[in-house]
């Protein structure tokens, strides 16, 4: 049996995420893998692993909000910002209190502008930006807009702090690490990181890399169509789906209807259609009243 869906995966520390799939291929021979949200090998926690079909679905996944526990450590700031990087500044943190902190952290809830880090994978004069970073050539990285919808300080043990945030595709938590100790003034530096969440899948459904068989693994994978449940979905006929696959627009009329379930404006959206298997055929965008093509996701329909 063909093998499509989301495998929700706790990814442990020192790995890429590429790294997982690569211990992953052996297993899956004639399969296409893919994954959703990258990982620093600094982190760990949730990692989702597409496989065939649902590895076209990865920018729909990580669109998706994140949710993230994160270690900072006070006093030192690096080149890369977290702890694997070179220290280049040292400062004095002991006067700070559990009241300051968490008055800093409430700064950065919100639509906010944030530089990434130099060492990343953002493209820079048309090269990797860690690639400008690692000659030692200085630029600075353009700031993007980011949505921190919330921090919770968990634990507060000088110099180390513990954070929770839910944020915005696209947000790097190094660079709030980063940003959260210049505005305390001290500098600070990510030492470690969880992902917890992303969108709907949560990290207690995840299953450790260590632990993944071929022989159980159909039982762990979620449907496409349940992966991308929070996408309002559109039921289309066979003929509709064939204007659709031609490029050509179709008519959304009595199919706007549908989506005041998920209560959001049916002007310009996205959207799945699925057939009467409740297989997603292909992802679309409604726009000026017409169902656009956007996706194909099966390829033997």
């Amino acid at each position: 049996m063909k093998l499509r869906g989301v495998l929700p995966v706790n990814k442990p520390i020192h790995l890429t995420s590429y790294d997982c799939i690569r211990k992953l291929k052996p297993l899956f021979h004639n399969t296409k893998l893919g994954h959703a949200g990258t990982l620093d090998p600094i982190a760990e926690g949730l990692l989702l692993i597409l496989f065939n079909e649902a590895t076209k679905i990865a920018q729909y996944l990580s669109d998706k909000d994140k949710e993230y526990i994160a270690k900072i450590r006070l006093g030192i700031t690096t080149d890369t910002d977290d702890i694997t990087g070179q220290i280049i500044n040292d400062q004095p943190y002991e006067y700070l209190t559990q009241e300051k902190v968490k008055e800093s952290l409430q700064h950065f809830v919100g639509m906010k502008e944030q530089v990434p880090p130099k060492f990343s994978a953002l493209k820079q004069q048309g090269k990797r930006s860690y690639e400008l970073a690692r000659k030692g050539i200085d630029f600075l990285p353009a700031a993007r807009k980011i949505n921190i919808q919330s921090i919770e300080l968990l634990k507060f043990n000088l110099p180390i702090v513990e954070i929770k945030t839910l944020v915005s595709k696209g947000t790097y938590i190094r660079a709030l690490a980063r940003d959260i100790g210049q505005h305390l003034g001290c500098g600070a530096t990510l030492e470690g990181l969880v992902r917890t969440r992303i969108g709907r899948f949560k990290i207690e459904n995840a299953i450790p890399l260590s632990e993944i068989k071929q022989e159980t693994i159909s039982e762990n994978l979620y449907p496409l169509n349940e992966a991308l449940f929070d996408i309002p979905a559109i039921v289309v006929a066979q003929a509709e789906m064939a204007k659709l696959m031609k490029g050509q627009p179709i008519l959304a009329d009595s199919k706007i209807k549908k989506l005041e379930d998920y209560k959001i404006s049916p002007l310009n959206c996205l959207v799945r259609l699925v057939d009467d298997q409740n297989r997603v055929l292909m992802m679309a965008i409604i726009k000026d009243k017409q169902i656009y093509p956007d996706r194909l996701i099966y390829a033997d329909i």
